[in-house]
């Protein structure tokens, strides 16, 4: 079964990773080249060549070292991954933390935006360094984001209404559930005699975003509707065991005609 492809981000990553370990084998074969008779040792750039041939035959991947950046390793200077990993304005406590931070907000139905976190980090940011606090960069959200992609991820938000995101939570589910469990084994109910109901609404004349498709070259295309404001209701039912009851749909009307034909095995009307 394949996985799922990774983003561009996520490949430059893993690019730039390989390439780090590279230049890391390549700076150790030139130190230890240099120790050797100086007519025995191989040059910067034949080692450069030596580890990407062998990289390339046993992965099929190309990547392309040049001498310099080895010969600058081998004096002290540091990678480009290490480099960025100085830069990096949270210390990883603080990464771990604002993790955290951001899952506990997005479970309880307020998530942070790229805006919301990086007015976050720069709040932890001021009490640490007081004085020379410098403010982030406009993209830092963004790219902090990609950094843990392995334990966060960006959606598109969907709204949600406010009582039920109150309900939602791990204290009131435990509290049903535990009612639930006392209710059946006290009455001694079956799980086909159990059944669950909800109702959504929606509108005839007012419909969300959708991908359509026009001639090429626009920049928009428009697409007509109703600007009817009609609501309709919609009632479904399902039993423990899965079986399901016809929906009941119900809309806008002054008065029901019991002439309409329609089933109603219990005489309810």
């Amino acid at each position: 079964m394949t996985g799922k492809a990774l983003s561009l981000s996520q490949r430059r990553r893993a690019a730039r990773a390989t390439l780090d370990e590279l230049y890391k084998r390549a700076t150790a074969a030139y130190i230890a080249e240099q120790k050797k008779p100086k007519p025995q040792r191989r040059s910067a750039r034949q080692i450069c060549n030596t580890i990407s041939t062998a990289h390339k035959a046993l992965t099929g991947d190309e990547f392309r070292l040049t001498h310099s950046t080895v010969l600058r390793h081998a004096k002290g200077g540091c990678s480009c991954v290490k480099f960025h990993e100085e830069l990096q304005a949270t210390l990883p406590e603080e990464d771990e933390k604002l993790v955290a931070y951001i899952m506990e907000l997005a479970d309880r139905g307020f998530p942070l935006s790229y805006k919301r976190l990086k007015e976050h980090a720069e709040e932890i940011l001021k009490l640490q360094l007081e004085g020379d606090f410098e403010p982030l960069g406009k993209n830092w959200a963004e790219h902090w984001a990609q950094a843990h992609e392995d334990e966060i991820s960006c959606y598109w938000s969907r709204t949600l209404d406010s009582k039920r995101g109150r309900a939602v939570n791990p204290t009131n589910n435990a509290e049903w559930w535990a009612m639930y469990k006392k209710v059946v084994l006290e009455h001694g109910i079956a799980a086909e005699n159990v059944y669950t109901a909800d109702e959504t609404g929606f509108s005839t004349g007012l419909l969300g975003r959708e991908r359509v498709m026009g001639g090429k070259g626009k920049k928009i295309q428009h697409q007509q509707r109703g600007g009817g404001r009609e609501n309709i209701t919609v009632l479904v039912t399902v039993s423990a065991t899965g079986v399901s009851l016809p929906p009941l749909v119900i809309m806008k009307g002054q008065s029901f005609l019991v002439a309409w034909k329609q089933d109603d095995p219990l005489q309810a009307l």
